[in-house]
């Protein structure tokens, strides 16, 4: 098997550490998480197209995604003509949805297992509807619930 070329070989290595900073976070161990985004904040990066668009800084557009960066914030930090182009250029990346609040896995998990009303859920984890219920529970891999006929 030939090795990645270096450009390849970075963005998997940069892809792997914000998978463990996530994974950090995820579990709680936000110090760990925060010395691991410093860390790649501090290593420059090239700018690599994807799927034939305009090239840009892809571990920076990332973190910003998987950040608390407003999509109008990273419109004017990348050039997209609106915030649209940054929701389909993110989902052509391959990144899955973006949520705005950090909710407990486990809480969030033992309350969908038990089967609270997703309207209940969202207003006791202080999310927006039922829809954002749905979607978390989607993300986690939870199994989907029977529709009511």
């Amino acid at each position: 098997m030939s090795p990645l070329p270096p450009r390849k070989n970075a963005l998997v290595i940069a892809d792997l550490a914000q998978r463990i900073a996530d994974d950090a976070y995820a579990q709680g161990r936000l110090s760990m998480a925060m010395e691991i985004r410093r860390a790649m904040a501090a290593e420059p990066a090239a700018p690599v197209p994807r799927h034939g668009m305009n090239p840009i800084d892809a571990i920076a557009f990332r973190a910003m995604w998987h950040g608390r960066a407003s999509l109008a914030e990273m419109q004017a930090e990348f050039g997209f003509p609106n915030e649209r182009a940054v929701s389909n250029r993110a989902h052509a990346m391959g990144f899955g949805p973006r949520f705005r609040r950090h909710v407990d896995a486990t809480a969030f998990t033992h309350l969908w297992e038990t089967g609270v009303a997703a309207d209940a859920m969202a207003e006791a984890l202080g999310m927006a509807n039922a829809q954002s219920v749905n979607s978390r529970a989607h993300a986690l891999g939870l199994p989907p619930r029977a529709k009511n006929k």
